[in-house]
């Protein structure tokens, strides 16, 4: 399942809020949240958002992500148009 993880860190580009569209094998946010409360670290698959030429998903590899900086998780839902192929 692909969610949206918001970070309590800041941003490459020193914004205050830094986001990371990952796909995680958990089923539900509910499932992700008993991962998040019995590891320190959970590996995903990074996304980039991409509008040009056409709104897609583009697959940026694994990344590990610290739970102790992850403030909430969202589902990701694409928007209207927006390409996604699992790997």
């Amino acid at each position: 399942m692909i969610f949206l993880f918001t970070m309590n860190m800041e941003s490459v580009n020193e914004r205050n809020i830094h986001q990371v569209i990952g796909e995680h094998p958990a089923k539900s946010c509910e499932d992700l949240c008993k991962t998040l409360n019995t590891t320190d670290y959970i590996s995903i698959k990074q996304y980039y958002k991409k509008n040009h030429p056409n709104p897609h998903l583009e697959d940026r590899g694994n990344l590990v992500l610290n739970c102790s900086l992850i403030g909430k998780v969202a589902e990701y839902q694409l928007s209207i148009g927006e390409k996604y192929d699992p790997v």
